[in-house]
Formats: C-alpha cells, structure tokens, sequence
C-alpha cells in the first residue's frame, strides 16, 4: 500500500505524463516549420490530398493566407530558394497565389525543339589521268611510284598512291591504283572544354519576338561558356517605380538557366544580373516601339553568356 501510494504521487504529482500535443497546439513558428515540411513533401510526390490533410490538422480557418503570409516573408527574407519554390507549389495547388509569389510558378512558358545535328563524312574519288597513245615505238618499261602526303602539311586523311605504267611499243597505258585510309587528327592534343564561371556575362542576343505564347513575357536565359544554362542565378528587373527578383532555375522543363517576368507596355526596364559582372551593361528594354503580333503584345528575349565578346 506505501509502495503504491508513493508511485501515484510520483505519477501523479511530481513527474506527471505530457498530454498528447497535435499540429494545432504548435507555436505560430512551429507551425510555420510543420508547414514548409507539408510543402516539400508535397513538392516531391505530388499527392494534394494527402498535403490537405496534413494541413486540416494545423485546425487553421485561413489556412491558404497563412501559406501566403509564410512564402512572401521567405521571399523577402531571401531565404532557400527550394523552400520557397515548393511553398509557392503547394499554395498554387490549393488555388490561391499572391503577386509577389507569381515570379516563381511553374508553369511552362515555352517549349524548346533540338536542333538537330548532321555529321558529314568526306569522300574522296581519285579520278585517273587520260591515257596516252604514242605513234612511236619505245621499249617497254615498267615503273612504280608511292605517293604519301606531306608531314609539313597535316590532312585529315593520309593516303598512299601507287601507280604502275607500263610502256609498249605501241601502247602507253598507266595504271593507277589508290588506296584511302581515313584516320583521325592524331596529331593534335585532345582538348576538353572546361566552364569558366569568373567569366563576365554579354548580350548574345535581345530583341523582340512574335510566337503569341504568355505575350508580353521577358524571357532571360543566363548561359555559361559552353552555351549551358546556370540554375540559382538571381536577376533583379527595375522600372520607374518599383524592381523585382527573379531566381533562374524554376523553370527546368524550359531549361535550367531560365526566368521570365512579366512586362507592360508603358515601362521601360533595366535589367541586372546580381553578384555577376556583366560587360557591357544590359541595354533598357521596352515594348513600347515594337509592332503588334497579330493583336497581341509580343515577348522579349534576352540571352546572356559567359565569355561572350
């Protein structure tokens, strides 16, 4: 009886058992984490219903501003782009998407088609000379003579040429035999191409286009060296009374060195590209002089590259 007595007031009364806590007894910075956790999982299977329910149990009315309200202080807070990318994911899901968060949907702008490549393999037909038929006897006489090319001149295919002429009384009639054998550039140093990423950016192409798809749409591509788009690279757009930034990278459908932003036909916009160099600065752009495609606002497009002169 003293034994049990004393376990119940140890259970009871000194170390008692913690009630059962649920999402909604969270803190409003707790639940800011349980969220962004319901958002990358979200972001990597795509199952909607199993996200609203994971949210029901926040047991917020308002559930949708407060994803909003948690996304935009991310976005001002610069803080992991991926957070704020599935954030803006889930809350585009649920239907409810503010203007600062519209930057960063995933929704794809443009479809890209390969170029095809050819590979053309060079053929070369050695084409005799015209025999000739001499009117005076002469001793018959046979010679041979190997024709190689020149080490002082480097061909993309070595060859050897063998001719035997055979001389008669009557006839001169040389025979040509050639043989081609195609072989590599073996004396020049393989090189690979390596990215430089200290390089500064240009303008490799900017001007106006008409293929009325998200008409009115500024479309940077930011591209390395070798011609390859740079995820991560954020870009701040300013008019006459405000900016904007925008993060290539959300966007990979179209490519990873993609980002668009959406232009008026009144502004005038300046273009830069934060904590990289670019040589020289980017031009104003503006869709103010440039004619309708067919009834609607045309797009810019806008290509910087690294090392481009």
């Amino acid at each position: 009886m003293v034994g049990l007595a004393l376990s119940l007031t140890y259970g009871w009364l000194l170390d008692p058992r913690p009630l059962p806590v649920t999402p909604a007894d969270l803190r409003p910075s707790a639940k800011a984490i349980y969220i962004r956790l319901i958002a990358l999982a979200y972001a990597h299977n795509h199952h909607l219903d199993q996200a609203q329910t994971r949210l029901a149990a926040v047991a917020d009315p308002n559930i949708n501003q407060t994803i909003i309200i948690i996304t935009e202080a991310y976005i001002n807070q610069e803080r992991d782009i991926r957070d704020i990318a599935a954030l803006v994911e889930l809350a585009q899901a649920l239907g409810k998407v503010s203007p600062l968060m519209s930057t960063y949907l995933t929704t794809p702008t443009a479809t890209n088609t390969p170029t095809p490549t050819s590979t053309t393999t060079p053929t070369i037909t050695p084409t005799p000379r015209p025999t000739n038929t001499p009117t005076r006897a002469t001793p018959t006489m046979t010679a041979t003579l190997a024709l190689t090319s020149s080490t002082l001149i480097p061909l993309p295919y070595s060859s050897t040429v063998t001719a035997t002429l055979s001389l008669t009384p009557s006839t001169l009639r040389p025979t040509i035999t050639s043989t081609l054998l195609p072989t590599p550039y073996s004396f020049l140093p393989k090189v690979t191409p390596t990215r430089n990423l200290n390089a500064p950016l240009a303008v490799k192409h900017s001007k106006g286009v008409c293929d009325n798809l998200n008409t009115g749409l500024l479309r940077i591509y930011i591209h390395d060296t070798l011609g390859q788009g740079i995820p991560g690279i954020e870009i701040k757009v300013s008019w006459a009374n405000g900016e904007d930034h925008l993060f290539t990278g959300f966007k990979p459908e179209i490519e990873p060195g993609y980002a668009d932003f959406q232009m008026k036909l009144t502004e005038t916009y300046q273009v830069e590209v934060v904590n990289m160099k670019t040589t020289p600065p980017i031009p104003e752009i503006t869709l103010n002089n440039l004619p309708l495609c067919q009834n609607s606002l045309p797009a810019w497009q806008l290509v910087l590259q690294q090392g481009v002169k």
